[in-house]
């Protein structure tokens, strides 16, 4: 079940977007919303749609321009909104007649809403109000991908796949820098069996897991990065049973959960070069005045004012490997960044202050 024009016109984004013309047509409904992102776009849609666009696949095409409103309305859209002031100044007058003369409305998109404010909270409202089909679950997928895409983070996708799956999502994370999110529910770490079978199942499978205290069935899909568990995202049986899709849906979520992850890595990557070559310095001697030192070792969250042990783990490197291509070469760094995961997992739980650094091999 949709919602109609008129209703969505008070719903997030839209409520500080204005309807132009066409306004006889409120009463139409809306089942998808599509980003006008081709000029071909009409061959697409299946109708009632809301088709969002800042027109600019078509704002040299007069033609394609006059022509928009009509193709829409044949095709059983419901209605169109128009982004201004980013590649148009205004809505074309030819859009703001035909939508009048077919009784279709036209949407001014003011110019501080941005099309997840739109899509977002209408899309939320419409899993709400139906059990998803097909049709609706491609916007869906399509919702989540603005929402990775729009840097809306690891937060937003939980949401938005609870609101589609009706259950509790959590996301683990196997990276030190790198928070689980858990939402203030007590998650039980998986066990090294239950790591195995992910890495080699490879796709979301069903687990006992337990969740705040009480053994609790939940399908488990991996983060899986260069082969190896990163994390992994649990979608728990608080509400309902699970459904096929409730599967589909975690298998398509998990490649944008893992982009952001990759995000966090790679940020952790250079941070990590930058204290490298300070420790580095600091170990062969290098900085010269000690308060310098010191200050520089806050900024990285160290005390280096206090005595420390130093303790060296040499990974060495296998005999053929000096001979071997770039890909053995990159899977020796890889096998390197498993291994610092592993100390830093290691020393976590620690009463002690560590400082975790890696200087050549």
């Amino acid at each position: 079940m949709g919602v109609s024009v008129r209703e969505a016109m008070g719903i997030g984004g839209l409520t500080r977007c204005k309807v132009v013309a066409g306004e006889k047509g409120l009463e139409k409904i809306i089942n998808h919303i599509t980003v006008m992102e081709v000029p071909d776009v009409i061959r697409w849609l299946k109708g009632n749609e809301l088709l969002l666009t800042s027109l600019y696949p078509i704002k040299e095409d007069e033609e394609a321009i006059s022509r928009l409103v009509e193709q829409l309305h044949e095709v059983g859209s419901s209605a169109l909104a128009v982004k201004t002031h980013r590649y148009v100044d205004e809505i074309p007058q030819a859009i703001l007649e035909a939508g009048n003369r077919f009784d279709f409305p036209i949407i001014e998109i003011d110019n501080e809403v941005s099309y997840l404010d739109i899509m977002s909270p209408l899309i939320e409202l419409m899993l709400r109000k139906s059990n998803p089909g097909e049709e609706q679950k491609e916007s869906f997928f399509q919702w989540i991908t603005e929402l990775a895409m729009g840097g809306k983070g690891i937060p937003a996708l939980i949401s938005a796949v609870q609101q589609m799956t009706g259950n509790i999502l959590t996301v683990g994370s196997e990276i030190p820098t790198l928070e689980g999110y858990f939402q203030g529910r007590n998650v039980a770490r998986l066990t090294r069996a239950q790591k195995n079978e992910l890495k080699s199942a490879k796709r979301t499978i069903r687990m006992q897991r337990t969740l705040d205290g009480q053994m609790t069935p939940c399908i488990v899909t991996p983060l899986l990065l260069n082969d190896e568990l990163c994390g992994e995202v649990t979608c728990w049986q608080t509400k309902r049973e699970f459904l096929e899709s409730d599967f589909h849906v975690l298998d398509r979520t998990v490649p944008l959960m893992a982009m952001e992850f990759l995000k966090v890595m790679t940020k952790s990557d250079v941070e990590q070069n930058y204290k490298d070559d300070f420790l580095s310095e600091v170990l062969l001697g290098q900085v010269q005045e000690n308060a310098e030192m010191i200050m520089k070792g806050n900024h990285f969250g160290w005390d280096l004012s206090k005595n420390y042990q130093v303790f060296t783990i040499a990974c060495g490197e296998r005999p053929h490997l000096s001979k071997s291509g770039d890909n053995e070469s990159l899977r020796y760094q890889e096998r390197k960044r498993i291994l610092m995961r592993r100390v830093a997992e290691i020393f976590r739980l620690s009463t002690h202050n560590v400082i975790l650094p890696s200087r050549k091999n």
